[in-house]
C-alpha cells in the first residue's frame, strides 16, 4: 500500500483500500492485547496516505472512498487530522477540514486535541 501511495498509483490504492478489513470494534470491557506484529493494523490506510502520499492521493481516497472512518483512531489515538497537523502538512488539513464528517475536537490517548494553529509555521 506504501508503494501505491508514494507512486500516486490510483489502481494500487484503490485495489488495497478493496482488500482492507476495518478492524472490529471490542465491547470496552474486553481487554485486548497487541502483539508488535498486529500493530500495523491500527492504522487505517488514510492514516498511511496522510503520512507518505501527495496531497492529490489522499484528495482521490476521500473523494473514491466515502466510507472511511475520519474518526478512526492509529494506536496513539491520533486520527488523520491530528497526524496531518502534527506533521505540517497543512496542504492536507485544509482538505480534511473541508470534509463534512471531520471532528477537530477529538482527543488522543495523551488527552490532546489537534495541535492549533494547524500550521508549523
Amino acid at each position: 500500500m506504501v508503494l501505491a501511495l508514494r507512486a500516486n498509483d490510483t489502481a494500487g490504492v484503490d485495489e488495497a483500500l478493496r482488500n482492507y478489513n476495518v478492524p472490529q470494534k471490542r465491547p470496552s470491557s474486553e481487554k485486548v492485547r497487541v502483539s508488535s506484529a498486529q500493530t500495523s493494523d491500527l492504522s487505517t490506510p488514510l492514516h498511511l496516505a496522510v503520512q507518505c502520499a501527495p496531497t492529490s492521493m489522499v484528495e482521490y481516497i476521500l473523494s473514491k472512498h466515502n466510507k472511511l472512518d475520519l474518526a478512526a483512531k492509529n494506536r496513539a489515538g491520533n486520527t488523520v487530522l491530528h497526524l496531518a497537523a502534527s506533521q505540517g502538512r497543512d496542504d492536507v488539513v485544509d482538505l480534511l477540514l473541508q470534509q463534512p464528517d471531520i471532528d477537530d475536537s477529538l482527543l488522543n490517548h495523551d488527552g490532546k486535541q489537534v495541535p492549533y494553529p494547524y500550521s508549523h509555521d
